[in-house]
């Protein structure tokens, strides 16, 4: 009776420390439930985040790409304007104001030299006031020669004119009509710097300056839109 008695008090103290550990694990299961919860919610948050970069990072990349193409489009264009600027600069080098004395000279000039002088004048239309032009600011000349002659009775300031020019185009300060002007004067097949050496080589140094600052506006307007 004593053993079963002394048995019933230790399943009683059993019972009791088993209500205790049951509590314990309960709240370590909590604890743990709460800490697999905070975990979730950061790995979400990681993953979140590691999505906004991977989107940011795809962007980037394609903006890279975008510049790279952009950049090799502009140094090709750059390849061709750098050469034409140079040889319009050279085309002035050679021409003094002296030389324009020899041009003045022609009474009856051929039309090949016309049709340069022509070219020239839609180039300084609108910005030299002896040029005259229509309401649109095209050249309103009926003996473009004649023209020709008063911008040359001054051939300092001619040339300086001309020296300044690429300036005037990196400056947005020229009318593109003036450009569009002279397309049709550079697709005929007779003015070539060439054509013009046979005439006179002052005639030929425009007929150059005329053919190679077009180019170098052409590229300009090309590349400025892509300037990053």
């Amino acid at each position: 009776m004593i053993k079963l008695t002394a048995t019933g008090e230790d399943v009683a103290k059993l019972e009791e420390e088993l209500k205790v550990f049951a509590v314990v694990v309960e709240e370590k299961a909590k604890a743990a439930d709460e800490k697999a919860e905070v975990v979730g919610t950061e790995k979400a948050k990681v993953e979140a985040q590691n999505a906004v970069a991977e989107v940011k990072a795809a962007e980037c990349a394609a903006i890279k790409e975008r510049v790279d193409a952009q950049l090799k489009d502009v140094s090709a264009s750059l390849a061709l304007a750098i050469p034409a600027l140079e040889a319009a600069q050279s085309a002035l080098d050679s021409l003094s104001p002296d030389d324009f004395k020899m041009l003045k000279a022609f009474k009856k000039p051929a039309q090949p030299l016309v049709t340069c002088m022509l070219a020239v004048l839609h180039l300084l239309a609108g910005m030299n006031p002896v040029i005259p032009v229509d309401r649109r600011g095209n050249v309103k000349a009926d003996n473009p020669w004649t023209v020709g002659l008063q911008l040359m009775n001054n051939p300092n300031n001619f040339l300086t004119e001309l020296s300044t020019y690429k300036a005037k185009i990196d400056g947005d300060e020229v009318n593109p009509n003036n450009f569009k002007a002279c397309k049709p004067i550079l697709a005929d097949e007779n003015f070539t710097v060439e054509r013009l050496t046979n005439i006179s080589s002052v005639a030929a140094g425009l007929c150059s300056w005329v053919i190679n600052i077009n180019v170098y506006y052409d590229v300009y307007v090309d590349v400025e839109p892509k300037r990053l």
